[in-house]
């Protein structure tokens, strides 16, 4: 796989997982770097701002608000292209549902740390709804198997969900989520 400028960038920047570069990183380049549209650079910068080794090097550091949205533009490209690229071991591209097991990860943990206001848990909650609505049969057999499924095993995210239940473009997926114990 040929790798973009950026990407290479990135990778000689954060170092590799079994020796990362203990440098600085500039907060500003790194957002320059989560703005990239290209997929595989998302899956990179993504992939490495799951590590504390990594974020802890940003200066000044990063705020949820400053990765909310790179992680939900990645999700919803694997999600919804679930593009082959995802098999390719140099590749940071996800599968489908490799990407709503993450994300599914990822919100739990977000939903339960009390620093993040309730309107950003909102606003990932909306993102989800109509990821859902707009989707292919696929997607939404993805998001109600994928993610609903190991959510609602959170009761608390279940009853937040609850307002699924009344609306009709969004009430077969609470419905048809199993609910894995």
């Amino acid at each position: 796989m040929e790798m973009n400028e950026d990407l290479n960038s990135i990778l000689a920047s954060f170092g590799d997982p079994e020796s990362p570069n203990v440098g600085k990183l500039k907060r500003n380049v790194v957002l320059g770097w989560m703005r990239s549209q290209d997929i595989n650079t998302m899956g990179a910068i993504y992939s490495l701002l799951l590590k504390r080794v990594y974020t802890n090097r940003i200066e000044p550091p990063l705020a949820f608000e400053d990765y909310k949205d790179l992680f939900l533009r990645f999700y919803e490209r694997c999600i919804t292209e679930d593009l082959a690229l995802a098999y390719d071991l140099d590749s940071f591209v996800l599968s489908r549902y490799t990407a709503a097991h993450d994300f599914t990860r990822w919100f739990i943990s977000v939903f339960q740390d009390n620093q993040i206001p309730r309107d950003h848990i909102d606003e990932i909650k909306n993102w989800l709804r109509q990821l859902y609505i707009d989707g292919s049969s696929a997607v939404k057999l993805s998001i109600e198997t994928g993610i609903l499924e190991h959510l609602f095993t959170v009761e608390q995210i279940k009853r937040d969900f609850s307002d699924w239940k009344s609306d009709p473009l969004l009430k077969s997926a609470y419905q048809s989520a199993p609910v894995s114990h």
